[in-house]
């Protein structure tokens, strides 16, 4: 009996998407972010800082006004020798939630990364504007806490997968080092 109540949930649950209980999928575009990475203070470039553009999707969990999100997506980009990065832009689809705009991480050793550390944009910003050009100015770290401090904000290996950023693990590996920390693995944990 209990074999057969299962049956018949999951042929339910399966057909509902078709059955017009549950919105056909949705389309979600985002992008593209383009911009350049520049020393607050000297404003000069910042070759090879790493940009990290995370997907998530979110979907409602059981309980009142809960949701869950989950990684969807993740693209990296260095900049070049003017400092400049292009992410193009993406389209994700979902049959079930959504996929809000994506979390966006610029990382350069020795600097405060953005979201959390920048200058420009206003410290208030989480997030770049899509299809426009936007500066991001990086303060340097003066100490040797302020380097520890503005290597937290990153994403951590366990919600991104380690071979979508290897860039990123790459820069905080040398930035640890030069600390005298030791290195994050950047293989896979089983």
């Amino acid at each position: 009996m209990n074999r057969v109540r299962w049956s018949v949930i999951l042929l339910v649950a399966a057909t509902l998407p078709w059955a017009g209980c549950v919105p056909d999928r949705q389309i979600f575009r985002s992008g593209p972010f383009s911009g350049k990475v520049i020393d607050a203070v000297t404003e000069r470039p910042l070759e090879g800082a790493v940009v990290l553009v995370v997907w998530e999707r979110d979907f409602a969990t059981v309980g009142a006004g809960h949701s869950a999100q989950k990684f969807l997506d993740a693209e990296e980009v260095l900049t070049d020798q003017n400092g400049e990065f292009n992410v193009p832009a993406r389209t994700h689809w979902a049959v079930y939630g959504m996929v809000p705009s994506p979390s966006i991480t610029i990382y350069y050793p020795g600097y405060g990364a953005f979201p959390d550390f920048q200058v420009s944009p206003t410290i208030g910003a989480r997030a770049l504007p899509a299809g426009e050009y936007t500066t991001v100015e990086l303060r340097r770290a003066r100490t040797f806490d302020e380097r520890r401090l503005f290597g937290g904000g990153i994403p951590t290996p366990g919600v991104v997968p380690k071979a979508k950023m290897p860039n990123l693990l790459r820069l905080l590996n040398d930035e640890r080092r030069a600390m005298g920390l030791p290195p994050i693995s950047t293989t896979e944990d089983k």
